[in-house]
């Protein structure tokens, strides 16, 4: 036991010497990793003040209500006033000390996705609340006003649809950070009509709790949201999407965005973006921001000027484009294939080198891998949204009854590839169909370096224990010439604060990636040409009881010889235990 007068200098080392190396984990991770792409403008973004009622204004007048328009010139003095508005609204809410002008990012994508892919739908209406960037993360009473102003508006904004036929019922909202609070706090108050709001985007909001707590009255705003949102009364008809920056997001860590009744993802799990985000970067990171509003396209409910009610279809199509992209096709579809030639496979291990000619569909029969306990891997560097089927094929025929298999590919990096897979297992194939059969690629190129396309397995059951020091463990695996996907089980990585560091390396270039069963992280890291890969493991948020352990998934030439070195990364577990114990913890923290 130290005495008495020792304590008090040592605690403060202590701590100093944890901020450091936190503080330099953080330097060095930030030069590590890639950041995300930028929206760009194309004209100049400008911000119509509205009028609002007379007591709003004299209640309110440190805030204000605007509409979004760009224009070729940096002023237009030709806006009129009442704006003529006959699209879809849309209202961003900024948060902490957040500005207005924020929502150019998804206004400005909208407005140019509405004529390219979506020609026949309506555009959409962008509106912003200017808060006065007030502090709202650190003080209770700054979030009521902010709450009650935001109810205000959302009740002017579809007063200015009154001479428009349809006119809108319900405004989506797109939220940052104490934004998206503010969004759910709406639904407290007792004369806001629920049914205006059902569509709600977070970035990086901490719904679960504050991020720090200075005061009571930030606490009781958060108890009474909860109360609200748990007992789902006036919410069982919202949808809710919370996004979270990630690893870069070093405000808001992703396990205070994660609620049971939302649709949670990070921005590195986000198709052909695949690289976390920091606290504001994520507000104009351009694939995130595609995404959401290609959303935003499909939801809309035809014949209106709102977005579907339908939350059954909002959570697929959310869940479709977040974790699969548009390059994956949604729903299955059931038809006649005409097929000018076929290419019969013997054996369920095949892959091309080069291109081929001759034959516009390639045919395995199910009886060939069906009795086998391992996943069929069909991967195909293609540009077709639709290339896999499973069909019922009779002797030579040059018609198929098939069904689309597309819909469950995933993308794999880098960002310009079109390279897709599908795991398929025996279970996933419909009733009655007897072979898969996959679509080459159209063309190539003759300098194309990949291969066209290739059916292998994926290996299963392969477990590492992971380090308990910085030396590592190694487990090398020799080539298996059937396998390209490696399944590792890290059965004790169970905690956010475990950083690791696995250098993979091998005869060809390798993809990794961590995948759990309860949080979509981001799917893989690619070596490009190099045979060495190094990728940090680490956790977004902690594992349910009874949840099956993180997976390792590297995927390898299926000629090579895979070595695979994890070490625990001391300075990452640092900055993770400095994290967790900078924030204010309730009983339950971590999740």
């Amino acid at each position: 036991t130290f005495p008495l007068k020792m304590r008090p200098p040592l605690l403060p080392a202590l701590a100093c010497a944890l901020l450091l190396t936190s503080a330099l984990h953080v330097l060095y991770d930030q030069q590590h990793y890639e950041p995300c792409e930028m929206t760009w403008m194309y004209q100049y973004p400008q911000y119509q003040k509205l009028k609002l009622s007379r007591e709003l204004e004299k209640t309110y007048p440190q805030y204000s209500l605007h509409l979004y328009k760009e224009s070729h010139s940096k002023t237009d003095p030709d806006l009129p006033s009442p704006p003529v508005l006959n699209g879809v609204p849309a209202l961003y809410i900024p948060g902490n000390a957040g500005s207005m002008k924020q929502v150019r990012s998804s206004a400005s994508i909208a407005l140019r996705m509405f004529p390219k892919e979506f020609p026949s739908l309506k555009h959409f209406d962008f509106f912003t609340v200017n808060l006065n960037e007030e502090f709202s993360g650190l003080f209770g009473g700054v979030l009521e006003r902010q709450t009650v102003f935001v109810a205000a508006c959302i009740e002017h904004i579809l007063s200015l649809y009154s001479e428009v036929a349809p006119p809108p019922h319900s405004v989506a909202i797109i939220a940052h950070s104490m934004g998206g609070v503010v969004a759910h706090a709406l639904f407290t108050l007792p004369d806001f009509n629920h049914s205006t709001v059902h569509t709600i985007v977070s970035l990086a909001s901490p719904l679960r709790r504050p991020v720090l707590s200075f005061d009571s009255m930030l606490q009781q705003f958060y108890e009474r949201v909860e109360k609200v949102w748990s007992a789902g009364s006036v919410t069982s008809h919202v949808t809710v999407v919370s996004i979270a920056g990630g690893e870069r997001d070093i405000q808001v860590p992703a396990h205070l965005t994660l609620r049971d009744y939302s649709i949670n993802v990070a921005t590195a799990a986000v198709p052909r973006n695949w690289v976390s985000a920091d606290h504001q970067a994520i507000v104009w990171c351009r694939r995130v921001q595609l995404a959401v509003g290609r959303v935003l396209f499909l939801l809309q409910d035809v014949g209106s000027r709102d977005l579907t009610r339908d939350t059954d279809r909002k959570a697929a199509t959310f869940v479709h484009y977040l974790f699969r992209g548009r390059e994956v096709p949604a729903g299955g579809r059931r038809g006649q294939l005409t097929v000018g030639g076929w290419k019969w496979l013997e054996t369920r291990y095949y892959w091309q080198e080069k291109q081929e000619t001759g034959y516009s569909a390639v045919a395995l029969p199910h009886s060939q891998w069906v009795h086998s306990s391992r996943t069929l891997l069909v991967a195909s560097h293609t540009s077709r949204d639709v290339w896999l089927y499973a069909c019922t094929v009779t002797g030579g025929s040059k018609m198929a009854e098939c069904i689309d298999m597309s819909t469950a590919a995933t993308l794999l990096p880098p960002k310009e590839g079109i390279t897709k897979f599908v795991a398929l297992s025996p279970a996933l194939l419909p009733a009655g169909t007897t072979h898969t059969v996959l679509l080459p690629p159209r063309s190539l190129g003759s300098k194309a370096k990949v291969k066209p396309f290739l059916l292998m397995e994926q290996c299963d059951g392969i477990e590492y224990a992971l380090p308990l020091t910085a030396w590592g463990g190694r487990l090398s695996l020799a080539a298996v010439s059937h396998c390209s996907l490696l399944n590792i089980s890290l059965p004790d990585f169970t905690e956010i604060w475990q950083v690791y560091r696995a250098n993979i390396t091998s005869c060809a270039p390798v993809k990794a990636g961590l995948v759990t069963s309860w949080y979509r992280h981001a799917p893989y890291h690619h070596s490009n040409n190099s045979r060495q890969l190094s990728k940090s493991l680490s956790l977004l948020v902690s594992p349910p009881p009874g949840s099956p352990p993180p997976l390792l998934l590297v995927w390898a030439n299926h000629s090579c010889p895979v070595e695979i070195i994890i070490t625990l990364d001391l300075l990452g577990s640092l900055s993770k235990v400095n994290e967790l114990s900078s924030f204010v913890c309730d009983d339950d923290t971590p999740p």
